[in-house]
Order: structure tokens, then sequence, then C-alpha cells
């Protein structure tokens, strides 16, 4: 685990030895620090316990792959359902990345809503099918009864029960 002071010196350090070298731009400066950033991904000790007496601890995420795109392939059966929020975006633009994330991960539907219409129970939200077509929610409860429903109804199509 590093913290903020032992990032903090550690880049301080690393700029004051550069201090006779002028950056060209903020850009050089930013990379310059994110890589002291990434160098000191090695002062993490892994295999000790965090101690919570640490003012200002860093945690270091590392990215993950994507599952929903393994899904279908693993269990072509599956009726899967993908989710996609975005924050404060016209609605045609969100519909349009999540119709790519429906095709892109073979998804039966994906729930496309944005941030900026989310406030306690109301929550905008629209149920994507790959024909483009979706319905509009209104309530998270209506959002989960439309997923319910559908899942259903495609269920009953497909296996006739």
């Amino acid at each position: 685990m590093t913290t903020a002071e032992t990032l903090g010196a550690s880049v301080a350090e690393k700029l004051w030895k550069k201090r006779g070298t002028d950056f060209v731009d903020e850009a050089a400066l930013a990379g310059f620090v994110t890589g002291c950033i990434r160098e000191n991904e090695r002062l993490i000790d892994r295999s000790k316990k965090v101690g919570s007496n640490l003012a200002h601890p860093i945690l270091a995420l590392k990215q993950t792959p994507k599952l929903i795109g393994m899904i279908k392939p693993l269990q072509s059966e599956t009726i899967l359902v993908g989710f996609k929020l975005l924050d404060d975006v016209p609605k045609e633009e969100l519909l349009d990345v999540a119709h790519r994330l429906l095709q892109k991960n073979s998804c039966d539907f994906v729930l496309a809503n944005d941030l900026s219409q989310i406030r306690g129970e109301h929550h905008v939200g629209y149920l994507l099918s790959p024909d483009k077509s979706y319905i509009r929610c209104e309530t998270k409860s209506e959002i989960a009864e439309a997923i319910v429903r559908s899942v259903l109804e495609l269920y009953e199509k497909r296996y006739g029960v």
C-alpha cells in the first residue's frame, strides 16, 4: 500500500531532479507525473494488511475485462440483459450507444439510462430491443417490471412455455 505522502514525496523528488529541464507543455508534465505514479506501483506491498492508521491511502485499480461479452459464447440460450449508464447525453446518443452494446455482446435487451435523469424513485430508462424499439420507463419499479415482462415474453416465445 502506498500513501499520498509516499507518492507525493516520490513525485516531488523526481520533479526536483528535473527542475533544470523545462517541460514543453502541461501535457508533457502530466505524462511525466503519470509515469512516476506507474513506477511507484511497485511500492505497493500486497502481502501486508492495510492498517486503519493510514490517513491518505491510495488505491490502485486495474482494469478488468468486460464479462458481458463472454456470456453468450459460453451459454447461447441465456437471455441476456445489458445495462448502459451515461451522463447528460441526448436521448438519441444514449440509444445508439446502448444499441452498439446490445449488438457487440449479443444482448437480448439493454436498459439504457442517463445519470442526469435519475432522482430518487424517478428514473427514466429505456429498455432497448435488437430491432431498436424500446420501452420508456419513468421509475425504478417500471424498469424492473419492463425487464421481467420482456424476459418472460422472450422466454415463452423461444421455448413455448
